[in-house]
């Protein structure tokens, strides 16, 4: 009896204590994935070699706002092989390796944590010349606008390496400093500026010359100057091409109040851009080295109302944030335009990712989604080390974002 009266208490006291349980019982706690990340770093210049060992950083990046989530450190072994153990893995990330040879810095394709393995990973490196002739211009846009100051006018390049090796210092300029590519400028041009505030652009009597390595692939760089020039209606607008060009653009601000006109170019009419802006467009095909086009602009120039000291720093930071590699599209070429271009990339030309060879079945929009994915990750890494302020860095980072956004793979990311 005296058991039976004890089962019996028992069972009355779990009833009761069971509503009580439910109420207060912690969830468990999810048990953290981990992977192995690995692959092998990839010569893609004939008869290049991979070193014995190379400093890696392993990235991984959030799908949504392409913050970075994650850096490891790591080395590559003597056959090129390399593996990060215990990587922490979370679903919605971008995972990538980074390498840096002969000074420039080379990335992995990024590969979402969505069940795919993360343990084949191609990191490509190429050798290095001094040989530019494989360096053409894929793209160039000569952008008017109007403002304080008077006609600005923003001049955007997409370059391309057709060569399998990264171009480095082909040029010799008049101070000694090595270069890659140089450029004309109107004699007329002033405020010249350069949104990225390294010193990789140098000014010469004529004009400017990037110092910037360009590694192999199609619109593998990109550069943008801005410039004003003194304004009166029938002036004449000349681009003289400095390397094999695959077309040129000249876009007019539709609120500027002027029209342009040329002889060899095709009207492809008024263009919405992303901000809500529309520009006139006409456009020229492919040009020879030497070869020139000049544009006619009349109106009455529309002056923009000078801007207060904080405005002016706001627009500096934010504008010109959806320039796209090869511009595909013109609705994205760009988007929140404002006085004062500024360049998206930063000057970041060691992180930009090549395409093997040229020879790569991605479309333009994969290829670009990389190549921006990579410039994120290095944005991310010069605000790390105190090279930008904070002001500058939220914005280049969010137009980055933005063109990353208009170029993401479909099925790719969720």
């Amino acid at each position: 009896m005296k058991t039976k009266w004890m089962l019996t208490l028992v069972a009355l006291t779990l009833m009761l204590a069971a509503p009580v349980a439910a109420q207060t019982q912690t969830p468990p706690t999810p048990v953290a994935k981990t992977a192995i990340v690995s692959g092998k770093i990839v010569n893609h210049t004939e008869g290049g070699s991979v070193p014995a060992q190379l400093d890696l950083v392993l990235h991984a990046w959030d799908q949504q706002d392409f913050s970075e989530k994650l850096m490891l450190d790591g080395k590559s072994n003597p056959d090129g092989t390399f593996r990060f153990e215990d990587v922490p893995l979370t679903d919605g990330l971008l995972y990538g390796v980074m390498a840096n040879y002969n000074g420039v810095s080379y990335f992995s394709e990024p590969v979402p944590a969505d069940g795919r393995p993360l343990t084949d990973l191609e990191l490509p490196i190429y050798e290095s010349t001094t040989d530019g002739s494989k360096v053409q211009i894929a793209q160039a846009h000569m952008l008017f606008l109007s403002s304080h100051a008077g006609l600005e006018v923003a001049e955007v390049y997409s370059l391309s390496n057709s060569g399998t090796r990264t171009v480095q210092g082909a040029l010799k300029l008049a101070d000694g400093k090595a270069a890659t590519i140089q450029f004309l400028l109107p004699p007329d041009a002033t405020n010249v500026s350069f949104p990225d505030n390294s010193d990789r652009f140098v000014r010469t009597p004529d004009g400017f010359a990037d110092t910037a390595p360009l590694v192999p692939g199609e619109n593998a760089g990109q550069i943008i100057v801005n410039y004003i020039l003194p304004y009166q209606s029938g002036m004449t607008y000349a681009y003289t091409a400095q390397l094999p060009t695959g077309g040129l653009s000249f876009l007019i601000d539709d609120s500027s109040g002027l029209t342009a006109s040329g002889d060899g170019l095709t009207d492809a009419g008024v263009q919405s851009m992303g901000d809500g802006s529309k520009f006139a467009m006409l456009k020229h095909a492919a040009l020879k080295p030497g070869e020139k086009v000049a544009i006619t602009l009349s109106g009455e120039l529309q002056l923009k109302a000078p801007p207060t000291q904080p405005q002016a720093e706001s627009q500096s930071a934010v504008a010109a944030n959806s320039i796209t590699a090869g511009v595909p599209n013109v609705a994205i070429v760009l988007g929140g335009i404002v006085i004062g271009l500024t360049l998206i990339v930063l000057g970041l030309w060691w992180f930009r990712r090549p395409d093997p060879a040229l020879a790569s079945t991605e479309t333009p929009d994969e290829s670009g989604f990389k190549a921006i994915l990579t410039q994120i990750a290095a944005l991310d890494e010069m605000h790390d080390r105190g090279e930008i302020d904070g002001e500058a860095y939220q914005a280049h980072r969010t137009a980055l974002f933005r063109q990353a956004k208009e170029l993401m793979p479909e099925g790719d990311l969720h």
